[in-house]
């Protein structure tokens, strides 16, 4: 039997005698329709019965999909249920008032529409209030209550049929029940709380129309939504099939009083509803705890083949129950929950109109096939030809079905990690289509405001658009007689980024001809160099450049002309840049130092040395930078400089210290690289691996000691595990593994630590600090569990991002598909531990206390007397220095002492 945990206790009581109530009066209503309706109708009416059950439940799902986004779940449900008590009790007096022969398709077809929008609706109503991994375990549990009700409404329409001339009159009990499930809910209501609380439920405001055409959007982009509109339409197909057989020929046959049909069917409802709770306490309920939601899935479609290849080889009354058995029951009992369970994949804003989808167009869709299918197979055999066909039809149907079932697994694991991205990164909404941006970006560029016009050129060089060369080059021109030479610079780099045309060197060129302004000269030197031999006219006009005032034009213009291969007076070049070195009080030294480094001449890296620790730091890091050009492959001897820039705060320094480190043939301090991992900048972090990839095996060691040194911050923790991970011995793995499961331990410790505290400390002005600063404490160790489970489960980046969110989120819906995700994973162990404890949290100490006594094998002793002791153990400045204020301990005599104490910590914190 599924355990259910004390803190679901109630909620699933109160939802298991929901399900109880519910069957026991849909039970009586189900066998006395169907009897009434063949007869005072006939069997023959079923098929056109069942296209106009469809049809209006298409229509009703077109209201459905409206409201159920504007609705709560509990509220929609108790409208569900009122509506039922509402049109029964209507037709139960006019039965008595009129004797009207439709009455009894009425029942029938009102009944069977309020049954599907009511048990349709169950799903969501069950997703508001348990998470995904809760509804695993407890599913099962509540849908006991289908059968239990369905035994008890069986033997009372059995029992009260003895009595009662007139069955239809039961129909009143039908009523009754679900006039008992409206106290219920209310039940529900005023003592239950959703999982979603914390959840920002995106709603639109859409008409019906739109809504269903943003579901039919959604189910064509979405994998999973496709099988499971493919699985519908084949499994109704085939149920509508199966479902003629016993309804309309085994039954009528083998009972051709209605009475003793209505009395078998009451029979039926007992020993049938018994037969499923005995499978499902003995057989199914543990069984389909152990499986994925996915697998779950082909359970239904391969019982269907079965009780097909019964009718195919022996067609009589035993095949007929069984196929009954399996077509009604065995549905309830697994295919309805698992595919409600499906929905866990699916948005949550997506699941009213997906779900309108899938019944009021799918299904409608597959009856009225089913429905035609059968009309024509009856107008074109004879009874003993159907008795070969339709078996054999249905079959090859749930063949299909079992085939769709396979990629739907996959889909459904998919789907709910697509979910946690989709809570996880910022909603996008999706501009508009190419067409339509371009046009966009072309009213920007004629915009008077330059921030628009830099977002167009933006964009423009991020499409590679180069149908926008033209006007970029009337841009150009326009924008260099403007004070604001930030369009002109921005205009520039973009058609730097675009495909080199001859168009585009011409409209650089005649800019440089054109520049009057330092900057915008400079710049267009900078991206011409990259571009193809000039003519020699050009050349002269840049050699003029070189007599401008401006530093950064006389170096762009000195660069320029010395990266062209045939240019001669190189030489000239050296000396003018020499020169300006010599004078260091130049304004914007540090341009001159950078262009002796383009320069890349060994011979004039003396002219630099001096310049290595100069008071500007500009200076120093042109310096610096300079100096690494001009090594010319000399880095090792140069290595501690190299090193000890790496504690610069100057990004750029950082940078070219890791360039030269990565000339290096031998590393002597791993330790300052490793450190660079928790950077901010991925550059700066890739430039790191890069290095520690490159001498691999001298390092790994280093790392793999680092991971077990201590307090390692958390991203450093998994860069270094995405470069070592792979060349683990199983040894190491068994090692981190160990670690995790000791991270785990100090995680649940914290939690545990932090109730103690909310439960015992006065309010005090740090009390909510404190809570905070526990909370950051254990997500350190939580995080740390779950890169160790992210590469145990060969995942990467996202997949440790996305369980954090979902596991650190208030929202329980989202909590609850962290866990599912990590429920699908290979690894086991410490997944395993982490679903225990965040399925078992509790918020009561004793619980909690329990929960940490089965999870690491040893009694936690935390209590109001040693938990400011337990407080102080943790190694926390800021923690620390809080304590200090909340105990008094500032006393008079040692107050100005302790003050800088506090002072101390808060500094190095």
């Amino acid at each position: 039997m599924i355990s259910i945990n004390s803190n679901e206790r109630w909620a699933v009581i109160y939802f298991f005698v929901l399900m109880l109530v519910f069957s026991f009066g849909t039970s009586i209503t189900r066998s006395l329709a169907m009897t009434l309706l063949v007869q005072h109708m006939g069997g023959e009416v079923l098929p056109y019965i069942f296209i106009m059950i469809d049809g209006i439940a298409m229509f009703a799902f077109f209201a459905y999909a409206n409201y159920s986004k504007k609705i709560a779940e509990l509220r929609l449900l108790s409208i569900l249920f009122m509506v039922a008590i509402l049109y029964l009790s209507s037709l139960l007096i006019c039965i008595h008032v009129f004797e009207f022969v439709w009455l009894y398709a009425a029942i029938f077809v009102g009944f069977f529409i309020c049954f599907i929008m009511i048990t349709t609706h169950m799903g969501t109503f069950f997703a508001a209030y348990f998470t995904t991994v809760q509804l695993k375990r407890v599913t099962y549990v509540i849908n006991l209550g289908l059968p239990i009700g369905g035994m008890l409404g069986g033997a009372s329409l059995v029992l009260l049929l003895q009595y009662i001339s007139e069955p239809e009159s039961l129909m009143a009990l039908t009523v009754l029940a679900y006039i008992i499930a409206l106290f219920i809910l209310n039940l529900i209501n005023t003592r239950l709380s959703s999982v979603r609380t914390g959840c920002n439920k995106f709603i639109l405001k859409q008409g019906v129309i739109k809504q269903l055409s943003s579901a039919f959007n959604y189910i064509i982009s979405a994998r999973l939504m496709k099988y499971m509109s493919l699985g519908m339409v084949l499994f109704v197909v085939s149920s509508k099939l199966m479902e003629y057989q016993y309804q309309v020929i085994i039954y009528p046959e083998t009972f051709p009083q209605p009475t003793d049909r209505a009395r078998f069917f009451a029979i039926y409802e007992f020993w049938g509803n018994f037969v499923w709770i005995f499978l499902q306490l003995l057989m199914t309920s543990k069984l389909l705890s152990q499986m994925s939601i996915g697998a779950r899935s082909l359970i239904h479609p391969v019982l269907m083949m079965l009780g097909s290849i019964g009718l195919f080889f022996r067609f009589g009354f035993a095949a007929g129950v069984t196929s009954h058995f399996i077509n009604q029951e065995m549905r309830g009992a697994i295919r309805s929950p698992t595919n409600n369970l499906l929905f866990n994949a699916v948005p949550p804003n997506m699941w009213g109109t997906s779900k309108a989808f899938l019944n009021g167009i799918a299904f409608p869709l597959a009856t009225i096939i089913a429905s035609i299918l059968l009309l024509t197979l009856s107008d074109f055999l004879s009874k003993d030809e159907l008795r070969f066909y339709l078996p054999l039809i249905t079959l090859v149907i749930s063949v299909f079905s079992i085939l769709t079932a396979l990629p739907q697994w996959a889909a459904y694991n998919e789907g709910v990690f697509g979910l946690l991205k989709h809570r996880f990164f910022a909603n996008k909404k999706q501009i508009c289509r190419e067409k339509v941006l371009l046009a966009m970006v072309n009213k920007k560029l004629e915009s008077v405001i330059v921030d628009e016009i830099i977002i167009a050129l933006d964009m423009i060089a991020l499409l590679k658009a180069d149908e926008f060369v033209n006007s970029l080059g009337e841009l150009l021109q326009s924008s260099q007689h403007n004070d604001d030479t930030r369009v002109t610079i921005h205009c520039i780099k973009t058609l730097a980024a675009l495909p080199q045309s001859k168009d585009i060197t011409l409209y650089l060129q005649n800019a440089l001809l054109n520049a009057k302004h330092a900057d915008i000269i400079a710049q267009l030197l900078l991206v011409l160099v990259e571009y193809q031999q000039p003519s020699q006219s050009f050349i002269i006009a840049v050699e003029k450049l070189l007599q401008h005032c401006s530093p950064n034009v006389f170096v762009a213009a000195s660069l320029y002309l010395f990266k062209q291969s045939d240019y001669q007076s190189k030489k000239m070049l050296e000396q003018a840049v020499i020169a300006r070195i010599k004078q260091s009080e130049l304004p914007q030294f540090e341009l001159y130092l950078q262009a002796l480094g383009e320069l890349k001449q060994s011979q004039y890296r003396s002219l630099l040395l001096p310049f290595l620790d100069d008071s500007r730091e500009k200076v120093r890091l042109a310096a610096f930078k300079a100096n690494i050009q001009l090594l010319q492959g000399d880095f090792d001897s140069y290595q501690p400089v190299f090193i000890k820039a790496l504690e610069s705060s100057n990004k750029e320094m950082k940078l070219a210290a890791l360039f030269a480190l990565k000339q290096c043939s031998q590393i002597s301090d791993w330790n300052s690289i490793i450190k660079l991992l928790d950077s901010s900048d991925s550059v700066m972090v890739e430039q790191g691996k890069e290095i520690l990839c490159l001498h691999l095996n001298k390092s790994k060691e280093k790392m793999f000691s680092h991971l077990f040194s201590g307090q390692v911050p958390v991203k450093q923790s998994f860069e270094i595990l995405s470069i070592i991970y792979p060349h683990l011995k199983q040894k190491q793995k068994t090692c981190l593994s160990e670690q995790a499961d000791h991270f785990l331990e100090q995680f649940v410790y914290l939690q545990i630590l932090l109730v103690v505290f909310q439960k015992y400390e006065p309010e005090s002005t740090t009390k909510l600090l404190i809570e905070k600063i526990i909370r950051e404490r254990a997500a350190y160790f939580l995080h740390h569990v779950l890169i160790v489970i992210t590469y145990n489960c060969n995942q990467q980046v996202e997949f440790f991002n996305r369980v954090c969110f979902g596991l650190q989120s208030e929202c329980k819906s989202d909590q609850g598909n962290a866990l599912e995700v990590l429920s699908h994973g290979t690894e086991k162990y410490i997944s395993g531990r982490v679903l225990y404890y965040f399925q078992h949290q509790e918020t009561d100490l004793e619980n909690q206390l329990k929960s940490y006594q089965i999870l690491f094998k040893q009694e936690l002793l935390l209590s109001s007397e040693n938990y400011p002791k337990a407080l102080l153990s943790i190694q926390h400045n800021l923690l620390q220095a809080c304590l200090l204020i909340d105990k008094n301990q500032l006393v008079d005599n040692k107050e100005g002492y302790q003050n800088s104490q506090i002072q101390l910590l808060l500094h190095t914190q």
